[in-house]
């Protein structure tokens, strides 16, 4: 195998094809992923404080995101390296980055506060006014959120019960509900509405089960242990901070776009 046809097989015809993720392409994608969040990380440590806040600040870009990767699945968009994944993270994140130092920018020259939020919010409205005419499957959108309601009730309450602390704290809370609402997309989507999974992981476990209602238990197993290490282990707390809301980023991205495909299915 040349290293041609290595790149084409893995790479280039999962695009072209509309196949989805490999083992390959994921692992390679995952080491990128690593590599962009440290050097992001490294810039913005000096402009932020990754808390909450922070984390509150980006939502409406996490919906911009979820909404425009839904626009090009409906061809509203063009389909374009750099509008489907990976590359359209590659595009959100040099928007929300550069939308996040214009705000630093204007809140140091003008003392003008959450220009950064309120930006996205703008963006939103105008992306949604694209999405929200392609609105066809109304109930399957709210059966994503009786599902995320019924099993966040359920985790806060054990959760809670057993006072598991670390999942506790903000930060990992959100992260954990974050794969909880992609987990409730996903079994919805699949399970109720015939959808297919393009992770390959994920698509292993869930044809093996026959349902992908395990993606729940994966998720809490996965991600709780991840977020179990980077509260233990991660001695900068700034950094620990910083790869939770990159993990909740991750969940509720994938969770929203899907929950917006479910929503403009025909």
């Amino acid at each position: 195998m040349n290293l041609t046809y290595f790149f084409y097989n893995y790479f280039i015809e999962p695009y072209t094809t509309f196949g989805g993720y490999n083992l390959v392409n994921t692992l390679v994608y995952g080491i990128i992923t690593i590599g962009v969040l440290v050097g992001l990380f490294k810039i913005m440590k000096k402009y932020f404080k990754f808390d909450a806040e922070f984390f509150h600040s980006i939502i409406p870009y996490i919906i911009f995101g979820s909404a425009f990767r839904d626009l090009v699945d409906n061809n509203v968009l063009p389909y374009t390296p750099f509008t489907v994944s990976p590359g359209a993270w590659i595009t959100l994140t040099a928007i929300t980055f550069f939308s996040l130092m214009l705000g630093k920018l204007i809140e140091v020259k003008f003392k003008k506060k959450k220009f950064f939020f309120y930006f996205g919010i703008v963006l939103d409205l105008i992306i949604l006014s694209f999405l929200i005419p392609l609105s066809r499957n109304i109930i399957g959108f709210f059966l994503v959120i009786l599902v995320f309601l019924a099993v966040s009730f359920v985790y806060i309450f054990i959760v809670s019960k057993l006072k598991i602390k670390f999942l506790l704290e903000k930060l990992s809370f959100y992260a954990m509900l974050g794969h909880l609402f992609d987990a409730s997309a996903t079994f919805v989507g699949i399970d109720f509405f015939g959808l297919s999974e393009q992770h390959v992981l994920t698509r292993f476990f869930g044809e093996i089960s026959g349902t992908y209602f395990v993606f729940f238990i994966l998720k809490i197993l996965v991600v709780g242990t991840a977020v179990y290490y980077i509260s233990k282990d991660v001695k900068e707390k700034e950094l620990g901070n910083w790869l939770k809301i990159a993990v909740a980023i991750l969940g509720f991205g994938t969770g929203i776009r899907d929950t917006f495909m479910i929503l403009t299915l025909t």
